[in-house]
């Protein structure tokens, strides 16, 4: 069985985001929890490890200044409902006969164009916010020549980062 994180846990993990930011990320529907109960006190909520992958996925493009938007857009399109069987991620499904999955997802590096910063409207998938593997990140450096900066989120270290995070609230 999956170890889950409480909310209080969460906060350990992830200081720099307030409760009541990651209640409007859930709000927003940019992350997702894994089991909600229900009691006198309120609603308690608990978190996979990817959705804690998630929460710092959605914390790197608040970073960068991503429009609420594009970043729904984003974590619709490629960090969301494995569990659930809803969107995969398209650009990862058919490699092989493998499916993508969580852990496949998070070996990747997630490319922004600084063009899409600006751009409210028209999003033109695969063109716009990508997520490529390690071994082809060469070809997105040609997208640097039409819109001046890219920003590349690496995904493994996200990972890294929410481990550690983990390894140390274990040893406490």
């Amino acid at each position: 069985m999956k170890k889950l994180y409480t909310q209080n846990e969460v906060s350990k993990i992830f200081p720099d985001v307030p409760n009541k930011t990651l209640i409007y990320w859930a709000r927003q529907d940019f992350v997702e929890w894994a089991e909600e109960v229900e009691d006198g006190r309120g609603i308690h909520r608990k978190y996979s490890l990817f959705n804690l992958y998630q929460i710092a996925i959605v914390r790197e493009l608040a970073g960068i200044a991503l429009p609420a938007f594009l970043i729904r857009y984003t974590m619709d399109k490629y960090f969301k409902d494995f569990v659930k069987g809803g969107p995969m991620l398209p650009d990862l499904i058919d490699v092989g006969k493998n499916r993508a999955s969580e852990s496949s997802v998070m070996e990747n590096y997630l490319v922004i164009p600084k063009i899409v910063l600006f751009r409210r409207f028209g999003l033109q998938p695969n063109k716009d916010i990508s997520l490529c593997e390690p071994e082809n990140l060469g070809e997105f450096f040609n997208l640097k020549k039409e819109s001046a900066v890219i920003t590349i989120i690496r995904l493994p270290l996200i990972a890294q980062f929410v481990q550690s995070q983990i390894e140390k609230l274990d040893r406490k």
